[in-house]
């Protein structure tokens, strides 16, 4: 009987060792393989955002060097310089009434006390808002008559809207000229308010970003800047 008792326990011995070594290293299988995954999914990411900063920097970089070259041909054409006065210039008609592209130079923004300058690209689609200010496309371009609506994230080139005050100047340039606004009201509204993209009387500028600043996933109000035309 303990012959018996001991060959039963010296043949089961090694079999339970066994199993629980087979059940470790598949244990341990796992957990790399978890590990790798993790650590690729990481570095796509990364990867995704790396490129997305650098493509975003370079559309800025081109754009800015664009309209520097655009108000270069304008001011050395013939055109302008027999526009002497600034009656000439403002009775001036644009040179094509096609409206701009997705995602084509309308000029750029500047709010120099709080430190925003930016390229303004035309549309409001996910790519021109990564890439640079979104103009409205149903609103009047900057110059025009009417209230010039710019859209922008919070996270990126419009983040620096949550210090502005009353006051404010603001600077649009463009490949013609130079306008100057001056804030007049800053609010907050529900995000389905569209009464900020009504049209004005009087030349005015709008700017909109998603509110609160520091909310996670989509916010659900809207930050809103008005601002008046400088005569």
């Amino acid at each position: 009987m303990k012959r018996l008792r001991g060959s039963w326990l010296g043949a089961a011995g090694p079999l339970s060792i066994a199993g629980r070594a087979a059940g470790s290293m598949e244990g341990s299988t796992v957990r790399r393989l978890l590990a790798i995954g993790l650590l690729l999914t990481g570095l796509t990411f990364l990867g995704a955002w790396t490129w997305e900063q650098l493509d975003t920097r370079w559309f800025q970089e081109t754009q800015n060097r664009r309209l520097a070259e655009l108000q270069h041909t304008r001011s050395s054409s013939p055109k302008a310089k027999t526009s002497s006065t600034s009656s000439a210039r403002r009775k001036e008609k644009p040179a094509s009434t096609v409206p701009p592209r997705t995602g084509e130079l309308i000029g750029k923004i500047d709010i120099d006390r709080v430190g925003l300058s930016a390229i303004i690209a035309e549309g409001t689609d996910n790519r021109t808002l990564r890439r640079a200010v979104g103009h409205v496309p149903s609103t009047p371009l900057p110059g025009d008559d009417g209230n010039v609506v710019l859209a922008g994230h919070r996270d990126s080139f419009f983040r620096a809207l949550r210090t502005v005050v009353e006051g404010d100047r603001i600077e649009l340039t463009t490949p013609g000229a130079t306008l100057a606004y001056e804030i007049t009201s800053i609010e907050v509204v529900g995000a389905e308010d569209t009464d900020v993209l009504w049209p004005t009387k009087e030349k005015s500028l709008t700017l909109i970003t998603c509110y609160p600043f520091h909310y996670i996933g989509p916010a659900p109000d809207r930050y809103v800047v008005r601002a008046r035309q400088l005569d």
